[in-house]
């Protein structure tokens, strides 16, 4: 019986080997080298069946959160299929239905010749006053999208009154909407837009399905940053569910003001970012 087909215990690990010279550029914050023969282990010791949701899907989680925490760097080459099914006590039909899960994510690349590669980048996100998310993911080789929640007219939060220049208990129009690359959940958005100008928005919205093309119908084809803050937090239940992640994340918090070209305030955006997605990128 060989290595490959030797049925694994539930408490083993197998073996991910690092590529000898993988052609990579560190990532920060994240180790993509390793001392000569170090073992990189995919664990499945610590996997427990849940009722209520599918298989693949905790193992795509299971394994997500490795690649995540640095446990499998970039450029570390996978175990094969058998014995990733073996560890974890599954057909290969289930498991490879994982592997296409974190394909699809990014995380992983699979080659004929090469076999399955940790391949998580983030993707580097420039706060500019000029370039739109479409722009910045387009220029990843990503398709840029929208994914609406809902759309309401109400008060303005007091702050984002504040920010837009409008009295406290003006009414806005109020976007809650996922930002996507390639059906990605990158950005989970609240945007507040004044209802006296922008009315029409959401109902736009919901039929175009982009927030850019929205304001562009609405009159307002130039508009920029003007003011940006920067934070972080751990991920709220709300957050996890839309963007899909894992127990314990932590996101981004992006909240920014837009002006148009006469310098009037017309959008602010509360934006939190999946954290092991993307990383922000501030200029001068």
């Amino acid at each position: 019986m060989t290595a490959e087909s030797k049925k694994l215990s539930k408490s083993e690990t197998v073996t991910a080997k690092p590529e000898r010279e993988p052609s990579v550029t560190p990532i920060s914050g994240i180790n993509a080298t390793h001392a000569p023969h170090q073992d990189l282990l995919v664990s499945a010791a610590s996997f427990v069946r849940r009722a209520g949701e599918p298989v693949w899907s905790q193992i795509t989680r299971s394994i997500e959160e490795q690649i995540v925490a640095g446990n499998l760097p970039y450029g570390t080459r996978l175990p094969t299929e058998t014995q990733l099914a073996a560890s974890f006590e599954v057909n290969r039909h289930t498991l490879r239905r994982s592997l296409r899960e974190l394909v699809r994510k990014g995380l992983i690349t699979a080659t004929p010749r090469r076999g399955t590669i940790v391949s998580r980048r983030r993707i580097p996100y420039p706060i500019s006053s000029k370039i739109s998310f479409e722009d910045i993911i387009t220029s990843t080789g990503r398709e840029p999208g929208d994914r609406l929640l809902t759309h309401s007219i109400g008060l303005a939060p007091k702050e984002m009154a504040e920010w837009l220049t409008i009295a406290e208990r003006s009414h806005v129009v109020d976007l809650q909407f996922v930002r996507v690359a390639s059906d990605v959940p990158i950005c989970l958005t609240s945007a507040w837009l004044p209802a006296d100008r922008f009315e029409r928005a959401g109902q736009l919205f919901e039929r175009i399905g982009c927030l850019e093309k929205t304001l562009a119908k609405l009159g307002v084809s130039e508009y920029s940053l003007q003011q940006t803050r920067i934070t972080s937090q751990p991920a709220s239940a709300d957050e996890i569910k839309h963007l899909e992640l894992s127990k314990g994340a932590t996101v981004l918090v992006v909240d920014s003001l837009f002006v148009d070209d006469t310098n009037e305030p017309i959008l602010v955006c509360h934006n939190r970012f999946a954290a092991d997605r993307i990383e922000l990128l501030v200029g001068s």
